[in-house]
């Protein structure tokens, strides 16, 4: 079996708990306190939760009926609230649940997530707006857990739409965002961009697959991969060797598969930005037998 079975029971306990924390309004606040937001993506309040949440009643056909005045207030706060909002985040995930209940305002959301697009070198992605010292901030530049999680919201938009070649530039630049075990910038983009990613293989894989990877690597070195409907599922990797400066890749056959490179180095980084600072203190207890240290980190 290749998932792990929830009783129905649990799923339907956990939505009827969602229906009775729903607000007048059709909102969903946010119950309780947490700790760490960032765990939570950028769904973690106000109209961006709601849709998150309208979500969860959507993907699940069997509830649907059941819930339906909880989906229908959610529905409309939606609608009442997306078109004032200049998040790309909050326009990713609303265009999505509308596009999910099927609802008429579907293509003013998505309209409006258009203009937000960013393109360049045949990939598309939605970007969160940048704060004013995040260019001298060499970490500002890594992976950002929202920017893929909003983008991969935009790719399972497209992917309801049917537009499954206008997705490709999106695909593209999702990949490029993986790091070389498989995941993202955080548990909350992974989960989602994995499932975008899994909707976007079903669309493009044909009914029969049969294809073969070659990498030829330094002078000699060759390796190749077949990946086939057995194990289409399997991760297949190459270890190539530290002198290995070019790859090239030859793909033969019928099917969609992604062929990743990854790469590691160390670099010597100093200047304004540090991950963290050290700052030692000697008591004065200390003596030529006996060293103490206070040290403060930041």
């Amino acid at each position: 079996m290749p998932y792990i079975p929830v009783e129905e029971k649990i799923i339907l306990d956990g939505l009827q708990w969602l229906s009775n924390n729903q607000a007048n309004n059709g909102s969903f606040p946010e119950v309780g306190h947490v700790s760490h937001s960032d765990m939570q993506g950028g769904s973690s309040k106000g109209l961006a939760l709601t849709a998150y949440t309208l979500i969860a009643f959507l993907e699940n056909q069997k509830a649907t009926p059941i819930y339906r005045n909880t989906i229908n207030k959610a529905i409309d706060y939606v609608v009442k609230n997306f078109p004032g909002t200049e998040d790309p985040y909050v326009l990713a995930i609303c265009s999505y649940a509308l596009h999910l209940a099927n609802h008429p305002e579907k293509n003013v959301a998505f309209n409006l997530l258009e203009l937000k697009a960013t393109t360049s070198d045949e990939k598309k992605w939605w970007k969160r707006v940048g704060r004013a010292n995040d260019k001298q901030n060499p970490w500002a530049r890594e992976p950002n857990s929202v920017d893929i999680e909003m983008t991969a919201y935009a790719l399972l938009t497209y992917l309801q739409r049917e537009l499954v070649e206008d997705a490709l530039p999106i695909l593209h630049w999702l990949i490029s965002q993986q790091n070389e075990q498989g995941g993202f910038a955080s548990s909350q983009d992974t989960v989602i961009t994995l499932y975008a990613l899994s909707q976007m293989a079903q669309k493009v894989t044909p009914g029969s697959m049969r294809l073969s990877a070659t990498f030829s690597y330094m002078k000699s070195g060759q390796t190749e991969l077949k990946v086939t409907q057995d194990n289409a599922m399997v991760l297949q990797l190459v270890e190539l060797p530290k002198q290995t400066r070019f790859v090239n890749i030859k793909a033969t056959g019928t099917g969609f598969a992604i062929v990743k490179v990854s790469y590691r180095y160390n670099v010597n980084v100093t200047g304004a930005w540090p991950l963290f600072s050290l700052d030692p203190q000697v008591s004065k207890s200390s003596n030529a037998n006996f060293l103490q240290l206070s040290v403060c980190s930041g």
